[in-house]
């Protein structure tokens, strides 16, 4: 594989992916500085201090803004492609984001708080809509042999964006009150130069091209990323041609309704489920609060968060050499199988800490929360945002998507929001068994009649795999509750 692959890859993930992990933990260690800051923005411009609780509630608001822009960045997938192609939408999400990091510094300077609030609408839409569009971007420039590593550098850099803003908004690094601004100016910066590197080097994914009938320009995008001759682009090109010309554009509605694409469609939705509901946005954003409930101290939590992140960057690292030795559909069941047990074990231990305080139990905590990360960063953590992709082709890709980033925006968003009132209302082990057991086991289940193996293989022969999987087991029985029609549709 050419270093060409590698370097756009790192590029684009750089911009889209990596902010997304990024966004995701750091207002978990500087939540005080935060807090501090929207007290500080009140008393200026309003004259009014207000209640611990309330400032409480409000931060708790704008963290969930975030997501809130997510759901509504998700919709925007399918027409940003469909109007400015796969590397222009990636631009124009890196312009967004570029210009909402600055709008948070902005916000530091003139002490308001809203300012801040809004930059996280905006940031929160334009980091779902990126995230989205990388892995479609890297799907379509990348020979199909080396898809697996490349399609894996998205949740890499999801984890990678994770360590870095675990660690850096510490308290005792920059998540202090006159200091948060500095972490937004460094995220800009890089954000920045991945931003002129893709703009100036990179051409568009020949896919794009050949759908705006430039295919002259799709042969040298081909001859560009995979490393071959004229002659090789243009047999490669014929291929793409007959999955393109043969078939219509289907959109968001008909990607549910029609046969072709319905079955694909549910699979990645509810792959995305799963791993959403395995309890990882729980552990991203409150493993500091679940340390502390076992006894130890605020600076021990953090540190102790910091060194399960990283054990998941590294776990993640491995990944690509892990999905190529056992393709995806063994790798993400077996990984879902033993976060399950992981979540038991968590449970049960929340539980036993409720009536026994020991040592003990905390460090056996610390050990299935950092096994969990090593299991989320292996398999789910990285596939869930490249399997749409392999499970459709070019004309159902990008409604799939759009639907995939739904699921998972608002899915987090709802374990986000639920987790803290349900935790008050039956404490942390019942709930977390709750939210992290029923989900993950169907999903398992269901996944288990349904997944195909989608390593090497075209959307051809990703269909074939799940029609033989339906005919041994009654999972998809449901999909009868959905319409079918035969006439595609834009």
């Amino acid at each position: 594989m050419h270093w060409r692959l590698y370097f756009a890859a790192i590029t684009v993930t750089a911009g889209s992916a990596f902010h997304y992990g990024f966004q995701l933990v750091l207002t978990n260690p500087a939540e005080k500085a935060f807090i501090h800051f929207e007290n500080a923005s009140i008393i200026k411009h309003y004259s009014t201090q207000l209640k611990k609780d309330i400032l409480d509630d409000i931060w708790s608001v704008t963290v969930a803004s975030f997501f809130v822009g997510a759901i509504f960045g998700s919709f925007s997938i399918n027409f940003l492609i469909e109007n400015l192609g796969r590397k222009g939408a990636l631009i124009a999400t890196f312009v967004t984001n570029f210009v909402s990091i600055l709008l948070a510094v902005l916000s530091y300077f003139i002490m308001a708080f809203e300012l801040y609030a809004f930059s996280r609408i905006i940031l929160g839409f334009s980091n779902a809509a990126s995230l989205a569009i990388c892995p479609l971007y890297l799907f379509d420039i990348t020979p199909l042999q080396n898809r697996g590593k490349i399609g894996m550098s998205t949740g890499i850099s999801v984890q990678f964006g994770s360590v870095l803003g675990s660690f850096i908004a510490m308290p005792q690094i920059l998540g202090t009150f006159d200091r948060w601004w500095i972490i937004y100016l460094g995220e800009a910066g890089i954000l920045f130069i991945a931003l002129i590197i893709l703009a100036l080097f990179f051409p568009e994914s020949s896919e794009s091209l050949l759908k705006q009938g430039n295919e002259e320009k799709a042969i040298n995008s081909i001859k560009f990323f995979h490393r071959c001759t004229n002659a090789e682009a243009v047999k490669i090109l014929e291929e793409k041609k007959l999955h393109t010309v043969t078939q219509t554009k289907i959109g968001l509605i008909h990607v549910w309704m029609l046969p072709e694409t319905q079955s694909q469609t549910i699979i990645a939705v509810i792959v995305m489920f799963g791993t959403m509901f395995s309890g990882i946005s729980v552990l991203n954003s409150f493993a500091v609060n679940i340390f502390e409930s076992v006894g130890l101290t605020s600076l021990t939590s953090s540190y102790a968060n910091v060194g399960i992140c990283i054990l998941s960057f590294f776990a993640a690292l491995i990944s690509p050499i892990v999905i190529d030795r056992f393709g995806r559909r063994l790798l993400l069941l077996c990984c879902f199988l033993g976060l399950l047990i992981c979540n038991i074990f968590i449970g049960v231990l929340l539980f036993a800490h409720n009536i026994y305080t020991t040592v003990i139990i905390s460090i056996l905590l610390i050990f299935f929360i950092a096994l969990f990360l090593v299991l989320f960063s292996l398999g789910p953590g990285p596939l869930c945002y490249f399997i749409t992709a392999e499970l459709h082709d070019i004309n159902s890709r990008s409604s799939a998507q759009t639907w995939t980033s739904f699921a998972q925006m608002t899915t987090r968003a709802i374990i986000l929001a639920g987790f803290l009132p349900l935790k008050t209302a039956l404490g942390s082990p019942l709930s977390y068994l709750i939210l992290f057991i029923v989900p993950i086991t169907i999903a398992t289940i269901f996944l288990y009649f349904n997944l195909p193996e989608t390593k090497n293989r075209t959307p051809k022969e990703v269909k074939e795999e799940i029609t033989r999987l339906t005919q041994k087991g009654p999972a998809f029985l449901f999909y009868s509750a959905f319409p079918k029609h035969k006439n595609v549709s834009v």
